[in-house]
C-alpha cells in the first residue's frame, strides 16, 4: 500500500525501494514463522509418529546389521580390545569396565599372571572415569576408551617399563582402538535397546494377562460357584468342586506369571537381591520352602547379563515348583563381577521327559547363550534337579 501511494504521486527513489523491499521481506518472514508457530500449538499429536519414527530407525538398523563385520556382542568386543591392549603392554591383569548408573562394572578381566590384583587399577579406572584423562601410578594404569569404556590394568612385574614410556604407549592405544571404541559403543547400545524394549512387552503382557485373562477365568470360578449351589446329585457337585479347585488353581498360575512378568532388577538392587525377592514372592504363593544364599561383592555385572541370569533363576525355580513335586528348594548365587554361578537344586522328581508344550529350558538355554554363560541341567545323586549358570570373564 506504500509502494502504492508513492507511485501515485511520483517515482520511488532507490533508497525507498531498498525499505519497502526489506520490510516487505520481514513481515513475510514473521507472518511464515507465526503460522508455524500457530500449527503446532493447535494442532493435535499424531500418536502414531513416534512408531514410525521408531519403524524407520529399526529399518535402517537391520539394513546396517548386514555390515557390522564384528557383530554387535559386547563380551566378544570388549575381549578384542584387551587383546589390543596387551599387544602394547605386558600385563599382569586387565579389565574393561562400563558405567553403570553412579558405578563402574567390569565387563571382561584378563589375567597373564598367577596373583593379579586388580584393586590399584579399580580404583584408578574410577578416577579416570570422572577425570577422563589417563592416569598412570606406579605399576597400575588405565585410560578412557571412546564415550562409555575405561580400561584398568597392572603392569606385569616381569618387565620394568618407565612412566614415561607406559604413557606414550597409551596415547597410541587410545588411537590404535578408536575402531574397536565405536563398535563397542555401537554394542552397548543396541544391548541398553534390546533390554529397554524386552522390558516394555513384559510389562504390555502383564498388563493384558492381569486386566483381561486372569480376569476372565476368576469369572468363570463365580459362574461354577452360582451352579454349585444347587447341584442336581452328589456326583454333580464333586465335579463342580473339582472344576472349583482347577479354576482356582489356574488363577494362581496366572497371578504368579504376573508377577513373574513385571519382576525386574532395579537400580538399587543387586543380581541376589533380586533373586531373594522373587524367591520369597515364590515361595509364599506356593508354600514350598525356599532357601537363598547370597555371595555377593559391591561390583555390578553389566545390565543385561543381570537381567538374563536373573530370568534363568526365575525360571528354575518356577519349573520346580510346578513340575518337580518338590518340597525345598535352594539356591546359591554368587557374584564376584564380571563372573558369576547361580545354582538351583530341589528335592523332586528329577529331569522328566520334555512335554511338546513346555519352552522353559529351551528358553534358558537361549538366554545362557545370548550372555556367553555356560547352562548345565543335571540330576541331583540323591534325587532331584540341579541347574546351574555360570558366567566366566576370564580366557
Amino acid at each position: 500500500m506504500v509502494a502504492v501511494a508513492l507511485l501515485w504521486h511520483h517515482e520511488l527513489t532507490a533508497e525507498q525501494s531498498l525499505t519497502i523491499f526489506t520490510w516487505s521481506m520481514a513481515g513475510l518472514g514473521l507472518g511464515l514463522i507465526g503460522s508455524f508457530v500457530n500449527a503446532t500449538i493447535t494442532g493435535e499429536p499424531d500418536e502414531l509418529a513416534p512408531y514410525l519414527d521408531a519403524q524407520r530407525l529399526i529399518r535402517q538398523l537391520l539394513n546396517l546389521s548386514g555390515e557390522l563385520s564384528s557383530g554387535l556382542d559386547v563380551t566378544a568386543l570388549a575381549g578384542e580390545v584387551l587383546s589390543g591392549v596387551r599387544d602394547e603392554l605386558p600385563t599382569a591383569v586387565l579389565a574393561l569396565y562400563v558405567p553403570r548408573g553412579e558405578l563402574l562394572i567390569p565387563v571382561v578381566t584378563k589375567t597373564a599372571e598367577a596373583g593379579g590384583d586388580l584393586s590399584k587399577a579399580e580404583a584408578l579406572a574410577v578416577e579416570t572415569w570422572a577425570r577422563s584423562q589417563p592416569i598412570v601410578y606406579d605399576h597400575a594404569f588405565s585410560f578412557p576408551l571412546g564415550d562409555s569404556a575405561v580400561i584398568g590394568g597392572v603392569l606385569s612385574t616381569t618387565v620394568d617399563l618407565q612412566r614415561e614410556s607406559v604413557e606414550r604407549t597409551i596415547l597410541r592405544l587410545t588411537e590404535l582402538l578408536r575402531p574397536k571404541s565405536v563398535q563397542l559403543d555401537t554394542a552397548l547400545l543396541f544391548s541398553d535397546f534390546r533390554d529397554s524394549a524386552s522390558a516394555d512387552v513384559r510389562n504390555r503382557l502383564a498388563r493384558e494377562m492381569h486386566d483381561g485373562v486372569a480376569q476372565d477365568i476368576a469369572s468363570l470360578g463365580y459362574l461354577v460357584d452360582a451352579l454349585a449351589a444347587r447341584p442336581a446329585t452328589d456326583k454333580q457337585a464333586e465335579q463342580f468342586a473339582m472344576l472349583r479347585g482347577r479354576i482356582t488353581k489356574i488363577v494362581a498360575e496366572v497371578r504368579q506369571s504376573v508377577l513373574t512378568l513385571r519382576t525386574s532388577i532395579g537400580e538399587s538392587q543387586s543380581l541376589g537381591a533380586a533373586i531373594g525377592a522373587v524367591a520369597r514372592h515364590l515361595s509364599e504363593s506356593s508354600r514350598v520352602p525356599i532357601q537363598v544364599t547370597l555371595d555377593e561383592r559391591p561390583t555390578r555385572l553389566r545390565p543385561e547379563v543381570e537381567a538374563e541370569l536373573f530370568r534363568i533363576a526365575q525360571e528354575a525355580m518356577n519349573n520346580a515348583i510346578k513340575h518337580a513335586e518338590c518340597t525345598t528348594i535352594e539356591v546359591i548365587c554368587q557374584v564376584h563381577a564380571p563372573e558369576a554361578l547361580i545354582t538351583i537344586t530341589d528335592d523332586g522328581i528329577g529331569l522328566q521327559k520334555a512335554r511338546n508344550d513346555s519352552h522353559g529350558l529351551k528358553i534358558m538355554r537361549e538366554r545362557a547363550r545370548l550372555v556367553g554363560a555356560d547352562l548345565s541341567i543335571t540330576d541331583h545323586p540323591e534325587g532331584g534337579l540341579v541347574v546351574t549358570v555360570q558366567i566366566s570373564s576370564k580366557p
